[in-house]
Formats: structure tokens, sequence, C-alpha cells
């Protein structure tokens, strides 16, 4: 499987492909007859897209303010108005596209994935270990707890050592481990660990609907430790 910034370097290239694309559907009148398909498919997508953020801004998180919602309702409304507007100086089709992309990526990167993000376990060890400055170079990550959640190492701006064999664990350091790590570590050291932090994540990247409902979220999210070796 291939990251998928390795597709970036054929952006450009799709670009020109699509602007020649549009340029003879909105300026030519070369495909005349398909432009009003073309309109009534996009002009559904996207008035689901804008009811599917105002119903993430407003259930999911009560984090996110009201007036973001209040605000994303008014620019839905804006939306409905262009969408039946007759007179417009550019394509209909090309203004809704613009209007919903522009719109829809700043609710979600200043309002959902903000509050989103408050559940990714590297958000919140990188808190912790920068809230408590422990020593990066003495943290180490025990089990497979990074494997859903990389993260870590991006928000804390450095690459954790990680190690399966608790005899390699030196006194005094600090490990990251999940639930089972735990208890391994505990038997191990005949519970004479120190438990720093507990706290619970969630892979971000996989959202489902149990997560985003506050009711069953709980239940989603996986518990991860912060441990002093003795």
């Amino acid at each position: 499987m291939q990251l998928p910034h390795y597709i970036f370097v054929a952006l450009p290239f799709a670009a020109i492909i699509t602007g020649n694309f549009l340029h003879k559907l909105l300026f030519t009148g070369k495909w005349q007859s398909q432009q009003k398909y073309f309109f009534a498919v996009h002009g559904v997508l996207f008035t689901l897209l804008w009811i599917a953020l105002i119903v993430l801004l407003a259930i999911p998180f009560t984090t996110i303010p009201w007036y973001v919602v209040v605000i994303a309702a008014v620019c839905f409304a804006g939306y409905l108005l262009l969408l039946m507007a007759r007179n417009l100086r550019f394509p209909k089709l090309l203004a809704i596209c613009c209007y919903t992309s522009i719109g829809l990526n700043i609710f979600l990167n200043t309002a959902f994935y903000p509050a989103l993000l408050q559940y990714q376990a590297g958000n919140i060890a990188t808190a912790y270990i920068n809230k408590h400055q422990l020593p990066k170079e003495q943290v180490t990550i025990y089990s497979d707890v990074v494997n859903a959640r990389r993260s870590i190492h991006f928000y804390s701006d450095y690459f954790f050592k990680k190690t399966t064999n608790p005899a390699t664990l030196a006194p005094g350091s600090y490990v990251i481990t999940d639930k089972t790590g735990y208890s391994e570590l505990m038997a191990t050291t005949s519970n004479s660990a120190q438990l720093l932090f507990t706290g619970k994540g969630f892979a971000v990247t996989k959202l489902s609907l149990k997560f985003l409902n506050p009711a069953t979220r709980d239940g989603e999210l996986e518990a991860f430790y912060i441990l002093r070796m003795p």
C-alpha cells in the first residue's frame, strides 16, 4: 500500500486535464446538452454535503460553538440562493462547485477537525509529555499502541523508540503502552511501575457512526497509558 502523497506529482497533470474539460463544458458550448445533467447531479450532491456538514457541526462534538452551526446554516442558505439564481456573470455549475468546496473546507478545518483531533491519542500523549517536560529520548512505545496512532511522532516532533521486550526498558524511563502492554508491564514489575497518565484515543482516520454518536462514543475509544519504570 502506497502512501497518499505519492500521487501528488500527478495532480498538476490532472489539473490541466480537468481545466481543459471544464473549459470545453462551460465556455465553448460543445456539450451544451450535458450541462443540465452535470448541474443536477452536482446540485444534489452539494446539497447533501451541506446538510451533512451542519449535522457534523451540531451533533458529535459539544466543543463546537453553537454560533458556528448558525453560520454554517446561513452559508447553506446562501448556497441554495446561488443554486436557484438565474443571472450570474459566470457559469452556475462552476459557482456552486467553488462555493461548496471552499465553504466546506473552511468549516471542516476551523471547527470539525480541531474537535475531532482532541480524540487522537498522539495529540493527547504529546500534550502530557510536553506539559510535564518528559525527556523524549527516555520515552519508549511498548506493544502495538502506536500502530494506529503514528501521529504521536508527528505532533511530538520526535521518533520514539519502540520495543516489545520489557527487559530493554531502563529503570526510570517512560513508556507509552496500550491495555495489554499495561497488564504485561505491571506483571513484569510486580505492580511497581508508576502510572503517570491514562488517556483514551481513537483512530480518527477511521470514523464510524458509533464514534460520531456521543452516546456510543466511549465504547469506541481505546485506552493508553504512560508509565514510569521502577
